[in-house]
């Protein structure tokens, strides 16, 4: 960390989340790093100031504050993405608005692990995150040693319980506002280095889009002139290519076809991969049509479901949510891969009600088979309006 980082496209890129309770220091922290790398050519200053007036972005109708700015070690280039609201934070990671690698999670030493220190280390495991590093923030206005030593027994048994593994996670002591006022020493400068160091080390670099298994999510479809089926639809992972057989999983039993022409704005071409939009020509089906809600999927790599659970963040009333109290058995509209499934959801035994604003652990009883998996991400719809957001964190049969 302490050579020159140069700028450079051939660097990996990663994703990483900034998490942590609200007052803990996550926004001073982001400004810090940007400040620190600045010095050496890795980073654009950013002021604390100009994060906080942070955009909006617009995630499955849910308006979400955002910041996100980008940096570079020597190894790698991160973008990077900070929420200064804890519901804004909820929801980017429960909708999936920003598609992390990895997290940093940002812990006062001051007040220790608090509530939501616990709600966003699980959020962040269910979503697909693995590993995380810690910022022990603040650490100069504690001088008791053994009070950190503390802190940090505490933080390794909640990620332990969160499902990561706690005793192998790094924590690095240190002060984010000495760090942004440039003091170069042990709390300031040097901790933002060794937690860049730790980031480097610890968070893996992401599978390119061909090492996993296709996933394509229909949006339309159509029957051609020669009598063949023709699919619509945006590849969300892997890669996609002619002759390839596919399976189509969802809504009615799984069908085996294979693709025989991609086109894109109308023009054939030999491959498609992550984001890319497209006409999928299909044969092997008959006079069988896919349906709008059903995917395309590497086969054996998903099956359908009805019955899953997940973790649900109802929205605030300020942001759209339902107005009523959320009473198990309540029957609701779910949309997975563009199309709405009723079904019913129960709570978790002893909570009598959920309101808008909470953030449920729920089982989900779908009336039409989905291609489910764990991770995958969902809306709750009420009246035609998104009311919820969630993450499946288990299948059952």
């Amino acid at each position: 960390m302490d050579a020159q980082a140069k700028i450079t496209d051939s660097k990996p890129n990663v994703n990483i989340g900034m998490l942590g309770h609200e007052g803990h220091g996550k926004t001073l922290l982001t400004a810090a790093i940007t400040q620190v790398l600045a010095k050496r050519g890795g980073a654009e200053r950013c002021s604390y100031e100009a994060l906080q007036a942070v955009g909006q972005r617009i995630e499955r109708g849910i308006f979400l504050s955002t910041t996100q700015v980008e940096y570079q070690t020597v190894n790698r280039r991160y973008a990077h993405v900070d929420h200064p609201g804890h519901a804004d934070c909820v929801k980017n990671l429960m909708t999936g608005a920003a598609s992390l690698d990895g997290a940093i999670l940002v812990v006062s030493a001051v007040d220790g692990p608090m509530p939501q220190t616990r709600e966003y280390a699980l959020l962040a495991h269910q979503s697909g995150v693995e590993r995380l590093v810690v910022f022990l923030n603040k650490t100069d206005l504690m001088s008791n040693r053994e009070l950190h030593e503390l802190w940090e027994e505490e933080i390794r048994e909640l990620l332990t319980e969160c499902g990561f593994r706690g005793d192998e996670v790094p924590i690095i002591r240190g002060s984010a506002r000495r760090a942004f006022e440039g003091d170069a020493g042990e709390w300031g400068e040097r901790a933002i280095l060794s937690l860049l160091e730790a980031v480097d080390h610890e968070i893996p670099t992401p599978w390119r889009a061909g090492d996993e298994p296709l996933l394509l999510s229909v949006e339309d479809v159509y029957l051609r002139l020669d009598g063949g089926a023709a699919v619509v639809g945006r590849v969300e992972r892997g890669r996609l290519h002619p002759e390839e057989e596919v399976e189509v999983v969802g809504v009615r039993p799984t069908r085996r076809a294979v693709v025989t022409r991609l086109e894109k704005s109308l023009q054939a071409v030999p491959e498609a991969g992550r984001g890319d939009t497209l006409e999928v020509h299909l044969g092997g089906l008959g006079d069988w049509l896919p349906e709008r809600g059903q995917v395309l999927a590497t086969p054996g790599s998903l099956k359908p479901y009805t019955r899953f659970k997940a973790q649900v963040y109802l929205l605030a009333r300020e942001d759209g949510g339902r107005r009523g109290l959320l009473l198990s058995g309540d029957r609701l509209g779910f949309n997975f891969h563009g199309v709405d499934v009723i079904g019913k959801m129960w709570l978790p035994r002893g909570e009598r009600f959920g309101t808008p604003g909470d953030n449920l652990p729920l089982e989900i009883q779908l009336e039409t088979p989905v291609a489910l998996e764990k991770g995958l991400r969902f809306s709750v719809r009420e009246t035609g309006c998104t009311v919820g957001v969630g993450i499946v964190t288990d299948v059952l049969r």
